[in-house]
């Protein structure tokens, strides 16, 4: 154990903080950009150094009281710590996947009393059960499995249990017998990494239990308010009741000025097919609800919409329960939100004819660029949003297409939100267009004045 005086303790957490916004910043970026920035951010906070593990607890413990700093500080530790491993030489990926090793018993030993063994090494290792050569897979478990995993003879295999790398066998990257997947070692940080997150956000939710004791002391409370400055919550969005007068005669012209890429793509498959699947129906259906669009104006889009496929009476029988549901009319009632991005993006296709998940994380590069053209996006734009697309940085992706679509020197609209959920997108696009429409109007009054 060791002490820390107050301004060191300011020190630690302002540069873990700007660290871990600056990942947040560079995301989109090529991986050699990334590894540079952390280089150069990390010079203070070398790797496994005392102010590297001081600041990371610190603002652990800063952040964890609310749910959406906790996420924020999981998701980004992550990141460092996946740019961390890609910036070591192959010894030191070695050296760093041994360890946190640890024996699959000794995993739920510990876990019997987990505030007893909060501070404790052993509890920082992963539950693994072995390693052995790849060149030992053809005696142990056949020559064919030996080539599932991998075919250099130099490389390690690591056994874990089949319940820890889901994500893994879900992908079918790994080769499962008798309840063990065999993990080849450049595979392992894909599993370091799931464990990382999972541990880090069980102790942070630990961690804020703990300190609901520590809340009477000033000193703390200062020290962690000043840690969370710059830090802003992500937008929620709260659905509207159908007042603003929009009428299903409108839905046509505000998809192609207003909509975010997900649900134009669900709105011109719509008129396209006269059809949507049951996912499709529910997603668009919820945001249409969302941005004002009554029940009996729902009821008479979604008929027309079906009209070239299905005649009235089956319409009535087959997808008018669905519409209702959706307002709280039918079923249990309940009065259900549109999805967010968080949402769209967890989201699966199950089979052909789907289209209700993300775009820019489900469609390839060149399907992609064909919708983009469609709306009207230039060249220069559509390039960034393909990097992006290949960086998994969908919110700024969808941000990229905002900007792209809409002229925002002149409107000065914020930003945040788009890209988290559909509805706020439409909000900001409804705001650009309304204050360029009064910046137009009051143009003649100007010159009329001089």
């Amino acid at each position: 154990t060791s002490e820390i005086d107050l301004q060191e303790f300011g020190r630690c957490a302002r540069d873990r903080i700007k660290l871990l916004k600056s990942v947040e910043k560079y995301d989109a970026e090529s991986l050699s950009q990334q590894l540079l920035m952390v280089k150069e951010l990390s010079k203070d906070l070398k790797f496994g150094e005392r102010k590297d593990v001081v600041s990371h607890y610190i603002v652990s413990m800063a952040l964890c009281q609310q749910d959406w700093s906790r996420q924020w500080f999981v998701k980004w530790e992550r990141a460092l710590l996946l740019l961390r491993y890609h910036g070591l030489g192959k010894r030191e990926r070695s050296m760093f996947i041994d360890g946190h090793f640890q024996t699959w018993e000794g995993k739920y030993k510990n876990h019997r009393d987990p505030l007893k063994n909060l501070g404790r090494s052993n509890e920082m290792r992963m539950p693994l059960t072995d390693k052995l050569p790849l060149c030992k897979l053809e005696t142990s478990i056949g020559l064919d499995a030996a080539r599932w995993v991998g075919d250099k003879s130099n490389e390690w295999c690591y056994k874990v249990p089949f319940e820890c790398a889901q994500s893994l066998i879900r992908d079918k990257s790994v080769f499962v017998k008798e309840g063990i997947a065999y993990v080849p070692q450049p595979l392992m940080i894909r599993f370091v990494a799931q464990w990382f997150e999972e541990l880090l956000f069980e102790k942070a939710c630990l961690m804020a239990k703990i300190l609901n004791g520590a809340r009477s002391d000033e000193r703390v409370t200062m020290a962690f308010r000043s840690v969370k400055e710059g830090l802003k919550e992500p937008v929620r969005y709260v659905h509207k009741t159908a007042t603003n007068g929009i009428t299903c005669r409108d839905i046509n012209d505000l998809a192609r000025v207003s909509f975010p890429l997900c649900m134009q793509r669900m709105h011109r498959r719509l008129i396209e097919n006269s059809h949507l699947r049951y996912w499709g129906r529910r997603t668009y259906g919820l945001f249409l609800k969302g941005i004002g669009l009554s029940l009996e104006e729902a009821l008479e889009f979604w008929r027309a919409a079906f009209s070239l496929s299905c005649d009235r009476h089956t319409w009535e029988k087959k997808y008018a329960y669905n519409i209702r549901h959706n307002y709280g009319k039918a079923g249990k009632c309940a009065d259900y939100s549109p999805y967010n991005c968080k949402k769209i993006t967890a989201s699966v296709t199950k089979g052909p004819n789907e289209y209700h998940t993300c775009p820019y994380k489900d469609c390839d590069s060149q399907r992609l660029r064909e919708m983009m053209k469609a709306d009207g996006i230039g060249d220069q734009y559509i390039e960034n949003i393909l990097r992006m697309k290949a960086g998994a940085s969908y919110t700024k992706a969808c941000q990229t297409h905002f900007l792209a679509k809409h002229d925002n020197m002149i409107s000065k609209v914020d930003l945040d939100g788009i890209g988290q959920h559909p509805n706020v997108y439409f909000e900001r696009s409804r705001l650009h267009h309304e204050r360029s429409s009064n910046r137009r109007s009051a143009e003649p009054e100007l010159s009329t004045e001089n």
